[in-house]
C-alpha cells in the first residue's frame, strides 16, 4: 500500500478491523479451545482482500430559521406551516464509497400502498447527490440539503416517518458492479 492518496492510515486501520477476524484457539490444560470472546485480525485478508464500504446514517439537523421563510421559528424543531431545511452526515466504515444518492419520502409500505405518502409534507427536493466518501470517513451534506414544506394544518405533537434511503457503489474495485442500498 505505498499511494499514501489512496491507501490512508484509515484505510490500513479499516483493513485490519473489516476484514476477516478469526477466534484465537487457546490451550487450557492438553486441550485446544476456540476462544469466542475474542478476535485477532487475520494479516492476510487485510492485505490482500479489497474493501466493501459500508456507508451509515450518522447525523442529521433541523434548519427553520427566518432566512429560509418568514414562517419559520428559527427553533430548530419542525413546526406547522414552516419551510424546513434537513442536513445529514453519512458515515463510511469500510472501501470508498461512490455515485452516493440519498433520497427522503414519507411513504407508508405498513399500509402496503408506496404511493401513500404523508399529506403534511411536501418536498421541494427529495434527491441529493454526494460526492466520494472514503474510508472511514464522515460526508456532511454541506450545501447540499432537503427542503420540506409542512402543512399548516399539521397537527400539534404529529408524528411523522421519515424515510431516508441511499445507494452507492464500491469505489476501490471497478470489478464490483453491485450497487449497495441502505434504508433509514
Amino acid at each position: 500500500y505505498a499511494d499514501r492518496e489512496m491507501y490512508s492510515t484509515k484505510f490500513i486501520q479499516s483493513q485490519i478491523v473489516n476484514t476477516g477476524t478469526v477466534n484465537p484457539h487457546i490451550i487450557l490444560g492438553k486441550e485446544h479451545v476456540t476462544d469466542e470472546a475474542h478476535s485477532v485480525a487475520d494479516v492476510v485478508e487485510a492485505l490482500t482482500k479489497l474493501p466493501k464500504p459500508a456507508v451509515n446514517l450518522y447525523d442529521y439537523s433541523v434548519d427553520d430559521s427566518v432566512s429560509i421563510s418568514e414562517k419559520n421559528n428559527g427553533n430548530g424543531i419542525i413546526d406547522a406551516g414552516e419551510t424546513v431545511r434537513l442536513y445529514f452526515s453519512l458515515h463510511n466504515r469500510g472501501g470508498v464509497a461512490s455515485n452516493v444518492n440519498v433520497s427522503i419520502d414519507t411513504y407508508r409500505s405498513e399500509i402496503g400502498d408506496e404511493t401513500m405518502t404523508d399529506p403534511y409534507f411536501t418536498f421541494v427536493n427529495n434527491t441529493i447527490q454526494l460526492s466520494d466518501i472514503g474510508t472511514y470517513s464522515v460526508r456532511e451534506s454541506g450545501d447540499k440539503y432537503f427542503e420540506i414544506i409542512v402543512d399548516a394544518n399539521c397537527p400539534n405533537d404529529y408524528l411523522a416517518d421519515f424515510n431516508v434511503r441511499f445507494t452507492y457503489e464500491n469505489g476501490m474495485d471497478e470489478k464490483d458492479t453491485a450497487i449497495f442500498r441502505e434504508y433509514y
